[in-house]
């Protein structure tokens, strides 16, 4: 009988260690101090230099993400606040909002403040703040590889009003430097409701500096509101950090690659041999994405955000035909992709397919919004 390929790999690995954990594997850990204390995490180490924090106590988000002891994300001040320390008024989500590799905006609310079937809900919702149930990993080879997975459930809860269910499962295969999410969003309530959901990917020194750009197969560029307005056709260029910078958000509207996807990167040639952040999904089931370009001092990151909708508020969403809602007992699901681009070559293919598809220039729109934006 012939044995496949990753059969033989397995065997001769196995001849060669004790444990897998000589190689790669998830450590389930605790923080311990200040406003962190408690906050359960799992670390992802993948033996290929890419390692990642998947943060269960925070709806099963990502903060910290590295490759090859240099850092991909933007972190903030605040640490990994436990949910105890949620805010729900105002904006106070930005109170505990790490950054990181993911935040998960939703599962109602993404953007500003709203009022929402007679609740206030706070700014980017309350999903980021909800601790998973139901926690599970494990590591196992299969005819692929060795895996290592994580899934959780996350409940959004209202009685009579609000019951969103969020399944998420993430896996990532030793040796490769990327991962998989899926989610399962459904509505377990007795009445329709109106469903948000926005990936914050938050790419940050020193993969973010100066030298950095943006790759993405982008056909038309709305600007959110005058600020944005003014820098719109440097989108995907970045400067210095600088003190009094303002906000600027995109819409992009993506053209698919080959594989069907839509994605976006955020590279950085001289660092290193070259490094690049890059994420895929399919736009059928996100098919907005938003660009939050945040150079100011101490905040400085771009954010790579797909999304079922934009970041304008319910009452826009409505006029704009984005608005998703759910029926009792409807599902959707949601495919993500998650990696790093290592070395100029790698950053050449990502660019070579999307210069296949998506035109030399991009069209650029008015802003959404006339008046400086609140957000």
């Amino acid at each position: 009988m012939q044995r496949s390929r990753q059969q033989l790999v397995k065997r001769e690995v196995l001849k060669q260690i004790g444990s897998m954990r000589q190689l790669c594997g998830i450590r389930h850990v605790a923080f311990m101090d200040g406003m962190e204390r408690e906050v359960e995490a799992l670390e992802f180490h993948l033996g290929s230099g890419f390692v990642f924090t998947v943060v269960a106590s925070r709806a099963m988000d990502i903060a910290f993400a590295e490759y090859r002891d240099q850092s991909l994300v933007w972190l903030s001040p605040t640490g990994i606040v436990h949910p105890h320390y949620y805010d729900p008024q105002g904006w106070g989500w930005l109170r505990g909002f790490f950054g990181g590799l993911l935040t998960t905006c939703g599962l109602v609310n993404v953007g500003p403040p709203e009022v929402i079937d007679g609740e206030q809900i706070g700014g980017h919702g309350r999903i980021a703040y909800i601790p998973a149930r139901g926690l599970a990993y494990k590591e196992y080879w299969d005819d692929e590889g060795y895996w290592l997975e994580a899934s959780g459930e996350m409940r959004e809860v209202w009685i009579n009003k609000t019951n969103l269910l969020l399944i998420r499962t993430i896996r990532a295969m030793a040796g490769e430097r990327r991962l998989f999410l899926t989610d399962v969003v459904r509505n377990d309530g007795p009445r329709s409701q109106v469903h948000r959901i926005l990936y914050h990917i938050n790419a940050g020194y020193p993969l973010l500096d100066r030298s950095s750009r943006m790759i993405l197969p982008v056909r038309v560029v709305t600007p959110r509101d005058p600020e944005a307005n003014k820098g719109k056709r440097q989108f995907n260029v970045f400067g210095p950090p600088k003190a009094e910078y303002q906000e600027k958000c995109y819409f992009h509207d993506l053209v698919p690659l080959e594989d069907g996807r839509v994605g976006a990167a955020v590279v950085n040639e001289s660092l290193a041999e070259g490094l690049g952040l890059y994420a895929k999904w399919s736009k059928a089931e996100l098919p907005q994405m938003v660009q939050w370009k945040m150079l100011g001092v101490g905040t400085y990151v771009n954010g790579i955000e797909p999304s079922n909708c934009l970041v304008m508020g319910i009452e826009k969403e409505r006029e704009l035909g984005t608005l998703v809602v759910l029926e009792p007992g409807e599902e959707r699901t949601y495919h993500l992709e998650i990696g790093v681009l290592s070395g100029r070559r790698e950053i050449r293919r990502f660019e070579q397919a999307v210069k296949k598809v998506a035109p030399a220039q991009p069209k650029f729109r008015q802003p959404l919004i006339l008046e400086k934006s609140k957000f």
